[in-house]
């Protein structure tokens, strides 16, 4: 039977001495890799783990930063592009210091400091030598806007792509980009003796599931690779208010957004796994791993001094024997994303989870304050 574990994490941007940095397909690390264990406690999280004003700076500063980074690898940051202008709203408040008060602002500051998040994380994380091949991504992440509503989800694809390869980085997977020319996976890892690719995807509305599924397993399947999917759910589940202002806030992820995100995650895993055969399905037995992530945030609306961001994070693999080579590459696999996560300054607290299959381990929950 395919074995599980499932995770909530707050992402939050690493320390440098963690970046141990994206590098090309085709470099070579003569490095002794000493690769991280998971542990059950890391340092003090960062002091913006609570997103008051007060701590604003900090996160400003960082993706100020990361813009820095940017153009001095050649990568255009536009002056009226989404990164600058999250500077800008994150600006505004520092000076007023107070959030906005109406909720079209508040929804605009929220994204912003997602934005300073993910991409103070992405370029931390990033090696000079990779750039080359990681420009054109990085600068499709750009697009967009602050409120993040438009109808094209492009920019925030690449934006997904770019962080779950921020946290194999810190995890010590050291992921590989292979070259745009050569297609295949979005990323190679090796951090022990196997090799093996990760393809990213954000998909849309949930019909598309099936496709982005099969499309994710044709890109690792060229060149003969096994591999892992990396799904992004954000975008797909946002109808059920991954992004909201509420009341009071007891737990940022109520009944319906869980079970909706079970239901989704069974069904994928049924695409690609036979668990009556504890085999897989035709097509696809290079696929010996899925990860899925969902994106989102609260905002309190009898109190604003913070909003809470939050991820939802889940992970199954996918063999027939626990001893299976690749079934266990998927596990440490997981493991060293999780170690990366926690590395971004994520405290994961054990909890109880129902799972209908007989293997699922429990998953662990965290958020943002």
């Amino acid at each position: 039977m395919p074995h599980s574990e499932l995770s909530w994490v707050c992402t939050r941007r690493p320390s440098d001495h963690f970046a141990t940095g994206f590098g090309n397909s085709s470099s070579t690390d003569s490095r002794k890799r000493t690769l991280p264990k998971s542990e059950k406690h890391f340092a003090d999280r960062p002091q913006y783990s609570r997103l008051t004003v007060e701590n604003l700076p900090i996160l400003r500063d960082r993706l100020l930063e990361a813009i820095s980074s940017l153009e001095g690898w050649g990568v255009r940051v536009p002056d009226l592009g989404r990164l600058r202008a999250a500077a800008r709203v994150l600006d505004e408040c520092i000076e007023t210091g107070h959030y906005p008060a109406d909720q079209s602002t508040l929804q605009k500051t929220v994204e912003s400091i997602i934005v300073a998040q993910d991409f103070s994380q992405i370029t931390a994380a990033i090696r000079p030598d990779a750039v080359e091949r990681l420009a054109q991504d990085l600068q499709a992440a750009m697009g967009g806007t602050v409120d993040g509503q438009e109808k094209s989800r492009r920019p925030y694809q690449y934006q997904s792509q770019l962080w779950f390869g921020a946290a194999m980085a810190r995890g010590g997977l050291f992921p590989k980009v292979p070259s745009p020319s050569k297609g295949g996976p979005d990323f190679f890892v090796c951090p022990y003796a196997l090799r093996y690719g990760v393809e990213v995807k954000r998909p849309g509305k949930p019909t598309r599931f099936h496709g982005t599924i099969s499309g994710a397993r044709d890109q690792l399947a060229e060149g003969g690779n096994q591999g892992i999917i990396a799904l992004d759910l954000t975008d797909s589940l946002d109808e059920l208010g991954l992004r909201q202002f509420v009341e009071e806030i007891e737990d940022p992820i109520d009944l319906d957004l869980r079970l909706a995100y079970k239901t989704v995650v069974d069904e994928v895993a049924n695409q690609i796994w036979d668990s009556g055969r504890s085999a897989h399905k035709p097509g696809y037995r290079r696929v010996i791993g899925l990860a899925v992530a969902l994106r989102g945030w609260r905002w309190q609306m009898q109190d604003l001094s913070a909003p809470t961001v939050f991820s939802f994070f889940g992970m199954q693999s996918f063999s027939s024997t626990s001893g299976n080579v690749w079934g266990r590459a998927a596990s440490d696999f997981f493991d060293l994303l999780i170690t990366g996560l926690r590395k971004g300054g994520v405290h994961i607290h054990l909890a109880e989870y129902e799972s209908s299959n007989p293997d699922a381990k429990p998953y662990y929950e965290d958020w943002g304050e």
